[in-house]
């Protein structure tokens, strides 16, 4: 590579291949995070700042659902000239709303896990990702072509290790391995030129960026900023209590048509 060095256009599009190699490793590490650490804990705030009120207000819409069925039901019954069966009403309005119940159940069950869950603390979770990052650098065969085989086995531990929050094992990691990789290196020991690793490495920046750019309008990547504006906050717990008091007045509404229509 000396005589290369030699030549500026070439030294140009080292510092090229240099800079999209640091964007590529700064873009993985960031979609890494937002699916490995960030989503979880997005999702465990979202559930534990307004997941009660949520499942709450979904519960009593089911409730409210079921008792106006009951209510259609026992009415059909009436103008059959029928007494209307109570046993059976019930047995239709769980079959016909089964699914809704279903999502009861899990929105339940979710809220339990979030409630139980311990957040990484921000120091061990910047360390963790200071770790990754260089692993990432390191390993992930997109920046080394000349990867050996052991290596690889090492990147997918690595990637089991950061979606699992386990840093002792990443620190483990980063004592073995010596983590600087220079372009030199790289193009001498690989068949790849640096037209080819600048065009592969522009071409998989831009996949990330799409990858980023998709998850941010997901769940519940979209609920970062009413999460992160305490006025926004408060407000959709407002409106989420209000409808909540509705809700029971519709349940109560119902719970005494019903009883209406079914007392002997």
């Amino acid at each position: 590579m000396d005589s290369l060095a030699l030549d500026p256009k070439t030294e140009l599009l080292k510092a090229e291949v240099e800079a999209l190699r640091k964007k590529f490793l700064t873009l993985y590490t960031q979609r890494d995070d937002m699916l490995c650490t960030d989503k979880e804990d997005l999702y465990i705030r979202y559930l534990q700042e307004i997941g009660q009120s949520q499942y709450e207000n979904y519960r009593l819409q089911v409730e409210v659902r079921a008792l106006k069925r009951k209510v259609e039901l026992a009415q059909s019954y009436i103008n059959r000239d029928r007494k209307p069966n109570a046993k059976h009403i019930d047995t239709q309005v769980k079959k016909e709303l089964k699914d809704y119940y279903k999502q009861v159940e899990q929105q339940q069950e979710a809220l339990k896990v979030a409630q139980k869950a311990e957040t990484i603390s921000k120091f061990d979770l910047k360390e963790m990702h200071d770790i990754y990052r260089v692993l990432v650098k390191r390993l992930h065969p997109d920046l080394n072509p000349t990867q050996k085989a052991q290596d690889a086995e090492i990147f997918i531990k690595a990637q089991v290790a950061y979606r699992t929050h386990n840093i002792d094992l990443l620190r483990e990691m980063i004592m073995r391995l010596k983590m600087d990789e220079e372009v030199d290196t790289l193009v001498n020991n690989s068949e790849e030129t640096l037209d080819d690793m600048k065009a592969r490495l522009q071409k998989q920046i831009a996949e990330i960026e799409h990858d980023i750019a998709y998850l941010l309008t997901t769940f519940p990547f979209n609920m970062r900023s009413l999460l992160d504006d305490p006025e926004a906050l408060a407000t959709k717990k407002e409106e989420m209590k209000q409808e909540h008091g509705a809700l029971l007045a519709q349940k109560r509404i119902y719970a005494e048509r019903y009883k209406l229509i079914t007392e002997d």
